[in-house]
């Protein structure tokens, strides 16, 4: 049987710091409840500023986040094999995807860059055109470090 892990504050849950992928108890295929409901859409409360390495790390239940305009910073493999991760927004705010960010997410469709127009990679191989989610994703998930700017 899968594991169920229960939070009762999500922004709270971003700032925990695991020492590695098996210290955190969603990393075999958990499901993820707040407020006693499966979270399928995560949407991680405005004013989080970071998300912490390796939080939702094999989370089975996420299909979709949406992240604050507050964020600055996601941590390296945060969303690392989330399987049924089909859509994320990137806010202006976010300037660097780590390696590993959203590998293994064979579902991931989307990847939305807020205001797409403006940004631009750097020190990369990534040419994926910003504007298109679909390409955007399919490079993302390959879980190639990203650098960005906007203009």
């Amino acid at each position: 049987p899968k594991t169920e892990v229960y939070v009762s504050d999500i922004a709270g849950w971003c700032k925990i710091k695991m020492g590695d992928i098996k210290s955190n108890p969603l990393w075999n295929g958990a499901s993820l409840y707040f407020q006693g409901e499966r979270i399928k859409e995560l949407v991680i409360p405005e004013g989080v500023e970071r998300i912490s390495e390796m939080a939702f790390t094999g989370c089975a239940s996420i299909e979709s986040v949406t992240l604050p305009k507050s964020l600055s910073v996601i941590g390296d493999l945060a969303f690392y094999n989330c399987k049924k991760l089909k859509r994320v927004n990137i806010p202006r705010g976010v300037a660097v995807l780590p390696a590993g960010v959203f590998r293994g997410c064979d579902a991931l469709e989307e990847v939305i860059f807020e205001e797409p127009r403006g940004w631009r990679a750097k020190g990369s191989l990534f040419s994926a055109p910003f504007s298109n989610p679909q390409k955007a994703a399919a490079a993302l998930k390959k879980g190639e470090k990203i650098f960005l700017a906007y203009n």
